[in-house]
């Protein structure tokens, strides 16, 4: 089951969470549950539009990385918020995602949260220990 957590005492400034998942798929949703939640509230949220993301990464962490990078960027080249997002992942010889969030143009209904400007590599973490997916991630506000 996936599931994220917001983590008050790791970054003052930032927003840190941690997120789980059983599969390296469900880690990627939770942590775009975690970052969709902190952009803006989803249930305020219709899925009027619709993008589609393909990524490729030499390692998950990376993959990782890159997907939430790519939801930042879209929140900011649209402007987008979003209500949900799925996604599916192949490892060959490299870490292959196919994803598709979606979302609608910022509106006045919309409640807003924080505007997030990246994704950090401080204290990012990943680890999988062997029957759970575990990230931490700070996100700069």
């Amino acid at each position: 089951m996936r599931s994220h957590r917001f983590l008050e005492d790791i970054a003052i400034a930032d927003t840190a969470f941690e997120a789980r998942g059983e599969t390296p798929e469900e880690l990627l949703l939770a942590a775009a549950d975690a970052l969709i939640a902190t952009i803006a509230d989803p249930t305020t949220i219709q899925p009027n539009l619709e993008r589609d993301i393909q990524l490729s990464a030499s390692d998950f962490p990376e993959l990782l990385f890159l997907w939430l990078s790519e939801l930042v960027f879209l929140k900011d080249a649209e402007p987008m918020v979003f209500c949900d997002a799925d996604v599916s992942v192949r490892k060959d010889t490299s870490w292959e995602l196919t994803g598709h969030v979606r979302g609608d143009s910022i509106q006045d209904e919309h409640l807003l949260g924080s505007d997030v400007k990246a994704v950090t590599k401080h204290m990012y973490n990943v680890a999988h220990d062997g029957n759970e997916w575990v990230a931490q991630v700070v996100l700069d506000i």
